[in-house]
This record gives structure tokens, C-alpha cells and sequence, in this order.
């Protein structure tokens, strides 16, 4: 008759050889996964990240379900346009960072990044409702982001969708919180108007006129 511990020992090595074979596959992506910092706020900044493209591809394969490490894939894989955003008239969508993208946010549909890339290739297509319903997802997920505010600025202000009344309360929000207590971010504040939709700047010139009237006037002196 066996004794207990002889039978209880291939199943505690089984799972001790799981348990392994769980923490290689974590080590293997974490060691590949490029340091992303934040989200590019700029060209430079996302210039500089594109450059981790291999990396950060090696990392999702290699983490398949991690939905992180795919939202870290798609910011990167989609830094090109990020940074063509200052430029009037953004650059074409790129597929396959889009599809990218679109991965992200099925493996991580709590993280506002991927949606917000979408929102930004889907307003590049000039798909105005389809804009509309990213943007507003991005913003369900993440209501307001230090991270995120430069890009999503430009994407809702260029946007017919900032007259919908629930997206220009998010937005309303946020500029608020920059204007009021993030002057680091108040910067991103200008491309933006200069590049708006006529839409988007009579919503930045609204909003404005109640949270900072003088740098209104600011803005209006910029040359275009």
C-alpha cells in the first residue's frame, strides 16, 4: 500500500514544472518589453518610442493574453501618427499598427490608450461616428489622463463630435483640470486650437471664456 506522500508526489512536481514553466514564459516577456515611460506627447517623444517597435512586438507574441503589453505594442506601433498629429491634415491611417490597436482593446478593453489610438486612424479615415463612439470610450475608461491629454485633445477638438453633448462634457472636464492645475500640460493646449475644426474652436473659445479668459485672448493672438 502506497503512503500518502508517494502518491501526492508526481502531482506536487507537475505542478511544480507548471508553476516554472508559468514564470519563464512571465520573465521571457518582461525582459523583451521596451521601458514605454508615458504616452508621447510629441513628435520627438514619439519618434523616440518608435524605435522599440521589435521590442515591444517580441513582448505581446511572447505574452499573448497580456492585454498590457499589447496596448504598450499598439502606443508604439502607432507612434508615427501620433506624432503627424501637430501637421494640419494627419497622416493616413496605418492598417496594420491599427489592427494592432484593435487587438489592444480586446485583450485590455479597460485601458483608454487603445481606443483612443482608434478614435485618432478612425478620425485620419473620416469616420465621424465611428470617432465618436471611440472617443467616448476612451474617455468611459479613463475620464481624465495626465498621460492622454495631448493627443485626446487634438482628436476631439478636430472632431464634428465635439458638439455631442456628452463628449464635450468630458472634454470640458479635462481642459479644466489642465487649465486650472496642470500648467505643464497647458501647452498642448495650442496646437490644439490651432489645428480645431471650426466646431472645435468655438468649443475651445466657449469653455475658455469661463475657466481662463486671458489666455483666450492668448490663443487668438497666436499666428496660425
Amino acid at each position: 500500500m502506497l503512503h500518502a506522500p508517494v502518491l501526492i508526489r508526481p502531482f506536487a512536481t507537475g505542478f511544480a514544472l507548471l508553476l516554472g514553466l508559468l514564470a519563464t514564459w512571465i520573465v521571457a516577456a518582461e525582459l523583451s518589453r521596451p521601458s514605454l515611460g508615458s504616452f508621447p506627447a510629441n513628435a520627438v517623444e514619439a519618434k523616440a518610442i518608435a524605435l522599440q517597435n521589435s521590442a515591444a512586438a517580441t513582448a505581446a507574441w511572447i505574452g499573448w493574453p497580456r492585454g498590457e503589453l499589447w496596448a504598450d505594442y499598439a502606443v508604439i506601433a502607432n507612434a508615427g501618427s501620433i506624432g503627424a498629429m501637430n501637421a494640419s491634415s494627419p497622416s493616413r491611417t496605418d492598417d496594420h499598427a491599427n489592427g494592432i490597436a484593435e487587438t489592444a482593446a480586446r485583450l485590455a478593453p479597460s485601458d483608454a490608450r487603445p481606443w483612443l489610438l482608434l478614435a485618432m486612424n478612425a478620425q485620419a479615415d473620416s469616420n465621424d461616428a465611428k470617432t465618436l463612439a471611440l472617443l467616448k470610450m476612451s474617455y468611459y475608461t479613463s475620464p481624465y489622463s495626465d498621460a492622454l491629454f495631448p493627443l485626446r485633445i487634438q482628436v476631439t477638438t478636430r472632431s464634428p463630435g465635439i458638439a455631442d453633448e456628452e463628449l464635450s462634457s468630458f472634454v470640458e472636464y479635462e481642459l479644466g483640470v489642465v487649465v486650472g492645475r496642470k500648467s505643464d500640460l497647458k501647452r498642448s493646449i495650442a496646437p490644439a486650437y490651432r489645428t480645431a475644426s471650426p466646431a472645435g474652436r468655438r468649443f475651445f473659445e466657449t469653455v475658455l471664456a469661463k475657466l481662463d479668459p486671458a489666455y483666450l485672448v492668448e490663443l487668438k493672438a497666436l499666428k496660425p
